[in-house]
């Protein structure tokens, strides 16, 4: 099927025929459709639009609002999305693996990757829940709940990827090349925009560990292996409020991937909740995923190993502001405040939990 380029290019035809591929839309067809763009500077890899649909003699329950994701349209963000195939990843994510997973996310109904990675999803519209706040930073009882349902999808797949051939690996080999060009060339640019940040010793880490940070992704592939979020942070968390009385949903899935699941732990405590919180709920928070996870049936992984790999984690973290400070257009002011937040939380977690002598795993 032909996508549209732009969402103003979302016709009642072409809504009715995806819709009716994805099986959302089993009789009638859509009357007209009306598109609002949302969430700008939210997505820094991807736009949001919503559309408002009406129908002729279609079921109750076919969808009167609709989330359009489709691709950035600033050129160095899109240069890395296609890169690192983020919009392929969420694609198979939504098509072969969201239905086993125990974690709610929307409904997908209708997704497409073309060869050339435009891509289209129409996923439910989960506006009316309460959203998190990357800039603000999830609260205490946020990330402990959102860390225990991530245990349970975790354990879900713990052991079991093995099968599952559309995963990219967390080393793949053109990740691996990508991230260290990438990294590279933005460590400067965000040493220079974010000065007050950054003191000569994190300078120099910084720049270690974009030297050296795929070693990292390499460890990990000898470490207990399950499907990474990749982005579980907190703009892509929705809590109460959700249809059918859920209280947490999961979107965007782009960075998904084969790799040891304590990372999406370690990115969403270091980056996605308030230093002052994070030092709170830490350990707690640790301690309740590796319950969870044993209560669901994981095996042989120690509390130490999790707390170790932790702090790994932690400093290898730091790849994603470096990227997002120094790589990205943050030309809309939500985008460089989450570079911002970014940055400042990573860089006192790796200082708090002295993640730094980490480095010498890599070297």
């Amino acid at each position: 099927m032909e996508l549209p380029k732009e969402v103003e290019d979302v016709t009642a035809d072409w809504l009715t025929a995806a819709l009716r591929e994805g099986g959302a839309l089993p009789q009638g067809e859509v009357k007209s459709v009306t598109a609002e763009r949302i969430a700008v500077g939210v997505g820094l890899m991807g736009r949001l639009a919503r559309l408002s649909v009406e129908y002729d003699d279609a079921a109750d329950d076919a969808p009167a609002s609709i989330i359009f994701k489709y691709p950035i349209d600033a050129p160095m963000n899109r240069q890395i999305a296609d890169a690192y195939r983020f919009y392929k990843r969420e694609c198979d994510f939504y098509s072969r693996a969201a239905a086993d997973s125990p974690l709610r996310t929307a409904r997908c109904y209708f997704q497409q990757c073309n060869e050339n990675l435009d891509f289209v999803l129409l996923l439910e519209d989960l506006g009316a829940a309460r959203p998190g706040d990357q800039i603000a930073g999830n609260g205490p009882e946020d990330a402990e709940h959102a860390i225990a349902q991530l245990a349970k999808h975790h354990a879900r797949f713990w052991g079991k990827t093995g099968d599952m051939d559309y995963l990219i690996n967390a080393d793949d080999p053109v990740v691996l090349q990508v991230l260290k060009q990438s990294t590279t060339m933005a460590c400067p640019v965000m040493l220079e925009a974010y000065p007050e940040l950054m003191t000569p010793e994190l300078s120099d880490l910084a720049r270690s560990v974009c030297e050296y940070g795929n070693v990292s992704l390499q460890r990990v592939m000898d470490m207990p292996l399950t499907l990474v979020h990749g982005d579980f942070r907190a703009d892509n968390l929705f809590f109460e409020g959700l249809p059918g009385g859920d209280d947490l949903a999961v979107i965007d899935w782009q960075i998904c991937h084969r790799g040891h699941g304590p990372f999406d732990v370690a990115y969403h405590l270091t980056q996605s909740i308030t230093p002052e919180t994070r030092r709170a709920i830490e350990r707690p928070t640790l301690e309740l995923y590796h319950r969870t996870l044993v209560d669901n049936g994981v095996e042989g992984y120690s509390f130490d190993d999790l707390w170790e790999y932790y702090r790994e984690a932690a400093l290898y973290g730091l790849v994603y502001p470096i990227t997002v400070c120094g790589a990205l257009d943050m030309s809309e002011p939500r985008a460089r405040g989450l570079g911002q937040v970014f940055l400042e939380r990573s860089l006192s977690a790796i200082t708090d939990l002295n993640a730094a002598e980490k480095l010498g795993l890599w070297t």
